[in-house]
């Protein structure tokens, strides 16, 4: 079984064509200067929202907004060569299952345009990245990178898009990252595994992590934030298959998505590209 099965049949299957990345682009001071003014638009679909120079940092920010879904993006325009980018979705918790946590892990299992065991970390040790990574916070899940190369930016860009908007959610993979029910081979009795469900016996056997837990509890009742966004051990194994992809459905589509990029390569590419 896959998520979003008729999404992933008609979405436009990447060829090397669309990754190519020109080169010899002018890079860090020699970069060419944007004209762009509040109000523009960038590839028909952008609205440039707002333009701020940061001097102490030498940083042009600049914030637009998706016409058609209310996307928004951010970029901040630099000489530094080391690029960065990342894709942010509102994940607001809504028990103890952690079911974001298991999302963000299982988004890296393969997807549309690399249905491959994992291209996150196939990515890892091929690409010339900077920095490559996935965060589980207490109400968002971010996915960035960075990479000084050019072309390894677009690659690793086109891996990450991919994965966030378009994974496949395969259930075996559930059953990997998330939990399932194996024997132990010692005392052949049943037992929960799973890749997230023992990170998390980890860190929740932390009494300072315990501590932290049990004040957000009390201190936010009435909120998302009583919630273990990891996810507790005792409730992880009660996530079923099906809410986990009810729950992709609902929060990983742009409309609930901010892409951030940093550097000194070209945005109204990577918009492009997008």
């Amino acid at each position: 079984m896959q998520a979003n099965a008729a999404v992933l049949e008609r979405t436009p299957k990447i060829t090397l064509e669309d990754l190519k990345v020109p080169k010899d682009i002018p890079r860090g001071n020699q970069r060419t200067p944007y004209t762009l003014k509040v109000g523009d638009k960038v590839q028909e679909q952008w609205l440039v929202k707002s333009i701020d120079h940061i001097s102490d940092f030498d940083i042009t920010a600049y914030k637009l907004e998706h016409i058609t879904t209310d996307a928004q993006y951010i970029h901040l325009d630099c000489s530094d060569i080391d690029n960065v980018s990342a894709i942010l979705f509102r994940t607001p918790p809504d028990d103890n299952t952690g079911k974001t946590h298991i999302l963000e892990h299982l988004g890296t299992c393969g997807s549309k345009n690399y249905p491959i065991r994992d291209p996150f970390m196939q990515m890892l040790k091929r690409s010339l990245n900077t920095y490559m990574n996935a965060w589980t916070g207490s109400d968002f899940t971010m996915y960035p990178f960075s990479s000084q190369n050019a072309q390894d930016f677009r690659n690793l860009q086109s891996v990450y898009l991919d994965m966030a908007f378009f994974p496949l959610l395969n259930e075996n993979d559930f059953r990997q990252e998330g939990h399932r029910l194996d024997i132990n081979e010692e005392t052949q009795e049943a037992m929960f595994k799973g890749v997230v469900y023992n990170e998390m016996k980890g860190a929740m056997s932390d009494p300072n992590a315990t501590f932290m837990q049990s004040i957000k509890e009390n201190l936010y009742k009435k909120s998302q934030y009583k919630y273990n966004s990891g996810g507790e051990p005792a409730f992880i194994t009660d996530l079923k298959y099906n809410e986990l992809l009810e729950f992709h459905d609902k929060y990983y589509h742009p409309s609930n998505c901010t892409f951030m990029s940093y550097g000194d390569l070209d945005f109204t590419e990577h918009l492009k590209f997008i």
